[in-house]
Parts: structure tokens; sequence; C-alpha cells
């Protein structure tokens, strides 16, 4: 079962018909972890939920809800069924954040085998690619690599409710300002002399 739709709905059984937001956020999910290699970890709310929204033209907010509702409906189900330990591989007591949850299902779903159990035959899940991987961070190696000084290259952008924002190669994360010299996440040092335009298209009361 590669597909983490099929398993979703395995669990939560076919009367609940609109499972088409918690799809969404495991279709993207999987992509920032088998794709972009971001560990389950490191993958956040604000990395999912406005592109769930994106695609299914609702608020972020609104977004959020229905995911977290239905992954909470998919818990619950898994808890009454004696399934937790089956597709995440540890006796967890107490819901995880719906995006971890969906990322244990997204693993199990391409893996056929539990995420805690994954990592412990490949360790490799737990930490990001090296920077000359060309599977980072999206399927293009970073032209040029890091700088000797430790800069990395901004190459690409996220698109959040129709905004384009830089992203951090170091992190993964959307960067806030544009042509800033540090990422506020992780402190990386950034290179701006290859990103694509003249300038990352920002809100105007995120300019500097």
């Amino acid at each position: 079962m590669a597909n983490p739709e099929l398993l979703i709905r395995s669990i939560i059984g076919d009367a609940r018909s609109s499972i088409r937001p918690l799809d969404c956020a495991a279709e993207i999910i999987s992509d920032l972890f088998f794709v972009r290699h971001i560990p389950l970890e490191d993958i956040h709310a604000k990395q999912v939920y406005p592109f769930v929204a994106e695609r299914l033209n609702l608020s972020t907010c609104a977004a959020s809800r229905r995911v977290q509702r239905l992954a909470h409906i998919c818990w619950d189900s898994m808890r009454e069924k004696g399934l937790v330990l089956t597709y995440i591989g540890q006796p967890l007591k107490y819901c995880p954040d719906a995006c971890r949850l969906v990322g244990y299902l997204v693993v199990y779903a391409h893996l056929q085998t539990p995420y805690f159990v994954a990592i412990e035959k490949d360790t490799s899940l737990l930490f990001y690619p090296s920077f000359d991987s060309p599977l980072y961070p999206s399927g293009g190696q970073i032209s040029g690599g890091p700088r000797e000084n430790g800069a990395m290259y901004v190459t690409q952008v996220a698109v959040l409710e129709k905004v384009c924002y830089p992203v951090c190669p170091g992190c993964g994360l959307t960067l806030e300002h544009g042509r800033q010299n540090y990422c506020g996440h992780c402190g990386k040092p950034l290179d701006w002399s290859i990103f694509p335009g003249s300038a990352p298209a920002l809100p105007e009361e995120n300019r500097v």
C-alpha cells in the first residue's frame, strides 16, 4: 500500500467520505519527507496547513481545523482497533499533533514499516541530507553549494496563500524578510546572489 489515502480510509472507514484535508496533508508531508528529505520531527504546521488551504480553497485556519479534527478521528479509530503499535511502532498513550500523526501514516504507507521501526533500521531518516545531495531540497541540486564562509544559496520559494516566500536552504522553513543575511529559524548565513528574480515577492509589512 503506497497510497496514504487508502491507509487512512482503512483506519477511519468508508463512512467518513470527506477526508480530503487529511489526504492533502499526507501528500504534502510525503513530499517534505521522501522528496525533500526533511525529518519528520522538523516538519511543522506552517509547512503544511497553508498548502492544504490553497488546494482546498480554504483559509489556513479552516484547513488546520479540518486536518486536526480528522487526525483525532483517525487516532481514536486506531486506538479502538489496536492499531497504534502496528502503524507507528510505539504504544503511544496520547495523540501526536496532527502533522506528526499523518507523517507516521505516510511512512507506513510507503515503507510498509512502522515509523519507529523504520528509523531503527535506517537512521538517515532522522537527518537532513548533505548539501551536495542531488535530492536536496526539492529534487534539484543547489547551484554552487555552500560558500567557504558558510553562507548558503537561497534558491527555492514556497507559495503560501498566493504569496511567494523564499525558503531557507538550511532548515527548509520560509524566510520572513527579503534579502535577510541570516535565517531567523536556524541562524544559517544566506547568500542571495543566485536567487531567481530580482527580489522575493513578500507582503508589504514583511519587507525590509
